[in-house]
């Protein structure tokens, strides 16, 4: 009977470090790139994890990388916040349950005092999907989320019409 015991928990001992890695933890990285360009806009694309700069162009350093989680609701909250660095490559480690597995919208707002905010409301990639957060900081034609650009004012005020403020 107690070599039972031993046997189930010496194999506990050796199973629960591996359930972190399967999502339970909930913690997971955004990984991606800032470069200048001729006209804002952000999206997932898929890299070769071997090249050290991820996405072409002349990084963009200092851009602040917010991550909101439910962006339409009213208990949408800032999750992760970032920013990347000199040569516009960032990681952002996302502690919240279910991040990078839960199928969920998330918004992506990217801001930097020259250039226009960006933002893009997509699902979270999975860590092992080998798909990063390309930003492209333009300065042509200010655009955001719909083909706007919305400052952090002017988002208030929508969302202060949309929910009767």
């Amino acid at each position: 009977m107690a070599i039972t015991a031993l046997r189930i928990l010496s194999l506990l001992v050796l199973l629960v470090p591996g359930l972190s890695g399967l999502g339970c933890s909930g913690t997971d990285a955004l990984r991606g790139r800032v470069v200048a360009g001729e006209f804002p806009i952000a999206e997932f694309v898929r890299v070769d994890p071997a090249d050290p700069l991820l996405v072409p162009g002349e990084g963009v350093g200092d851009v602040r990388i917010e991550l909101v989680r439910d962006p339409d609701q009213l208990n949408r909250r800032v999750v992760a916040v970032g920013s990347s660095r000199a040569d516009g490559s960032f990681d952002i480690m996302i502690d919240a349950f279910g991040a990078g597995w839960m199928q969920e919208e998330w918004l992506f707002r990217c801001s930097h005092p020259r250039y226009p905010v960006v933002e893009l409301r997509s699902s979270l990639p999975s860590s092992n999907s080998g798909r990063v957060l390309r930003v492209q900081m333009g300065r042509a034609g200010p655009v955001g989320t719909g083909g706007v650009r919305m400052d952090e004012a002017e988002r208030i005020r929508r969302e202060l019409d949309r929910y009767g403020g």
